[in-house]
């Protein structure tokens, strides 16, 4: 395998950097990026890109409540109180939420 700047951004991403997805202010997916399986999940059913309804039982209220204040606030929003579950064990997560109101095309994600 040859390692290419694309190939290097890939590993590096998938260990080290942290999870993120973009939602609009109706908690719609646009994007995703990052080692995602540890937080979200794909329910039975009908598809969905409502992020709410993807995220781990665990996080789903604690996102909820930090993307509010985001929103209110208008400020960046560290919960740093969260867990999920995986492989039977609760490990520690931090959500932390952004408000992209600054970037021109922004307002609302």
């Amino acid at each position: 395998m040859q390692l290419t700047p694309d190939v290097m951004q890939k590993l590096l991403a998938e260990d080290f950097a942290p999870a993120s997805v973009l939602v609009n202010r109706k908690y719609e997916v646009l994007s995703f990026r990052g080692p995602l399986v540890n937080y979200l999940e794909f329910p039975p059913g009908e598809p969905t890109r409502n992020l709410t309804h993807l995220a781990r039982p665990d996080l789903r209220e604690k996102l909820r409540v930090a993307s509010r204040k985001a929103i209110a606030d208008k400020r960046v929003v560290h919960e740093n109180r969260a867990r999920v579950l995986r492989d039977g064990h609760y490990v520690p997560c931090t959500i932390t939420v952004q408000p992209l109101s600054e970037l021109h095309g922004a307002e609302g994600l």
